[in-house]
């Protein structure tokens, strides 16, 4: 018996101080102190409120025990503990701060409860608990804070509610079927704690790598942005990212969801748990002398759990951060945006995302922060009625984080028409998603929906008016699109006089010819005023051709004008030559009746 007491809960300390340190670095002391005695406060208070629980839970049945006496009651007092914790310490201006609070709060209650078990429990179910609890407290208060964090960053009531619900849902959910396979006592149900374990660290473990990409609050401060538009512009860059991969663009940078790192403590430890049920598939008879633990709990104690356990360690930081910065799961439909101005201006936008409190808007122009919009959004054949709106936060062309230029606004409360068409852009979404994502019949046809010129063409160049862009003769390896401005194109001809051919605005698409027919520059181009040009090269434009059929109708066009205009040289040409063949003959009459 002694020996089984050493052995597991050497087993739960070993990931008990691998977990802080590797964390919470246990800095700074004093900090973890705070954190770790108001877990060791959170088991005391369960300890306590345990006999005014009897009264009103009905222990016969084991869902209700495991959901709500176990797993509610403790991270309800989690949820107090650590909002307190958080609040009372000023560890709100920092989401990865207050994870490390929830983890350190999650030691020291893990700490107490299961000096609780060994003397409450039968012994194996405590051995069983002494192994499992840990990471199960761990990661589940992890994830607590997490939700608590960024209930604390968001601004909106409806987002801190929200987030709030998750912090109590997510984590009771969780640990409820934790405590549900433990107390069960039928051998079968415990086969299935280990791998319940692995999942919910699991779990931990995104949420904690996304926590590496959110800003502080005082960085939120300085840019005068709040959460919920940082989220925006975030995912802003993340659906271009997105449609840029999707739509086969070459030479995209290859950002993996699993990072290796070379962690040899962790490897080493993995290993030995590995080995542990190597050695017990080997030599059970070993087990069974050495260890006092009934038939039922032996093949999860000695086999599953060292499994898990090699699992939990390997996949400790195996998230990767970088992931979640550029990266969009959910698929965009693209919204065309008609800005309606007090003073009946009219701009065109694209909008990848509709969202009542915080959509963005991609534009040129220069909006007043607070000023009142009027929006139509329209995507297919689907128009929405008009809905007031009002500027959030302007973002420049030239801005230190390379976010798109733009827009945030927020949308009023609109029409029943509006809420109609709302309702019917997000179900059109979910479905479409699922058809692309799962690939199935009909897929390619979406991609329309999102691969448009100003999505796919994402770098921006700015042009001082007179600046050349390129020259006649030069070797065609880019295509653009023009953002703001006006851009003239000019033939020099062999007198060395320049003629101006043509003349293009807003919206409009030069230079992609070049690259379609591998040829060089026909013309030269000069910016007319000041302008701001998207620039793509050649695989961008195979991925237009590919999934735009707009785009190719498009092309096909300005194929058919320089047809027509070459047409037309070559009517002209011939008209000359008639002409000359008409001179040349009155010419000969004249010279016939001079010699006659």
């Amino acid at each position: 018996m002694d020996f089984n007491f050493y052995y597991f809960n050497i087993i739960q300390l070993i990931f008990l101080i691998f977990y802080l340190i590797y964390y919470s670095k246990l800095k700074p002391l004093l900090g973890f102190i705070q954190s770790f005695l108001s877990g060791f406060l959170g088991g005391f208070l369960i300890l306590l409120s345990a006999p005014f629980l009897l009264n009103f839970i009905d222990y016969k049945n084991d869902l209700v025990v495991a959901f709500f006496k176990a797993a509610f009651v403790e991270k309800a007092i989690s949820f107090i503990l650590i909002f307190l914790l958080i609040f009372s310490f000023e560890r709100k201006k920092d989401i990865v701060k207050i994870v490390i609070a929830g983890i350190q709060y999650a030691a020291g209650f893990s700490f107490l409860e299961n000096i609780i078990y060994l003397f409450n429990f039968d012994s194996n179910l405590a051995f069983l608990r002494l192994i499992s609890s840990v990471p199960m407290h761990l990661s589940t208060c992890g994830i607590q804070s997490f939700f608590i964090g960024l209930a604390f960053f968001y601004s909106l009531k409806r987002w801190k509610i929200f987030n709030f619900f998750l912090a109590i849902l997510i984590p009771v959910a969780l640990h409820g079927f934790y405590d549900f396979l433990t107390f069960h006592k039928k051998e079968e149900f415990y086969y299935f704690i280990g791998p319940m374990i692995v999942f919910s660290v699991y779990v931990f473990e995104i949420l904690y790598s996304k926590t590496q990409i959110y800003p502080k609050l005082q960085e939120l401060k300085e840019n005068n942005l709040r959460f919920e538009d940082w989220n925006t512009l975030q995912t802003q860059k993340g659906y271009q990212q997105w449609i840029l991969y999707s739509s086969g663009t070459k030479n995209l940078p290859k950002i993996s969801f699993f990072r290796f790192q070379k962690d040899y403590i962790k490897l080493t430890i993995s290993a030995f748990m590995l080995v542990q049920s190597i050695l017990y598939y080997v030599f059970p008879e070993f087990f069974l002398k050495n260890f006092q633990v009934r038939l039922e709990f032996q093949y999860t104690l000695f086999f599953i759990m060292p499994i898990s356990f090699a699992i939990m360690f390997f996949i400790l930081g195996s998230v990767n951060p970088e992931y979640f910065k550029n990266k969009k799961i959910a698929i965009p439909i693209v919204l065309d945006v008609d800005i309606l101005l007090p003073e009946k201006k009219i701009y065109h936008s694209l909008c990848y995302e509709l969202k009542t409190y915080s959509t963005f808007l991609e534009s040129e122009e220069e909006f007043k922060e607070g000023s009142n919009l009027l929006l139509i959004f329209h995507y297919k054949k689907d128009v929405s009625y008009p809905v007031q709106s009002k500027i959030v936060k302007y973002i420049g062309n030239q801005n230190s984080k390379n976010y798109p230029s733009g827009i945030i606004v927020s949308l009023n409360k609109g029409s029943k028409e509006f809420l109609y068409f709302y309702i019917r852009y997000w179900f059109f979404r979910i479905l479409n998603g699922f058809v692309f994502l799962l690939n199935l019949p009909g897929s390619d046809k979406i991609r329309e929906f999102f691969v448009k010129p100003l999505t796919i063409m994402q770098v921006e160049r700015s042009y001082k008016k007179g600046e050349i862009i390129f020259r006649q003769g030069e070797v065609g390896k880019l295509f653009y699109l023009i953002k703001k401005g006006k851009v003239s194109f000019y033939r020099e001809l062999e007198s060395q006089e320049k003629i101006k051919i043509s003349e293009l605005g807003v919206g409009e698409i030069f230079g992609e010819m070049a690259l379609v027919s591998d040829s060089f520059r026909s013309a030269t181009a000069i910016c007319e005023e000041d302008c701001i040009l998207a620039v793509a090269h050649k695989d961008h434009l195979e991925a237009l051709i590919q999934s735009n059929p707009e785009f190719v109708m498009q092309l096909i066009n300005n194929l058919v004008k320089i047809l027509r205009k070459k047409d037309e040289q070559l009517d002209d040409y011939q008209r000359l030559l008639e002409e000359h063949r008409k001179l040349e003959n009155l010419f000969q009459e004249i010279l016939a009746k001079i010699n006659s």
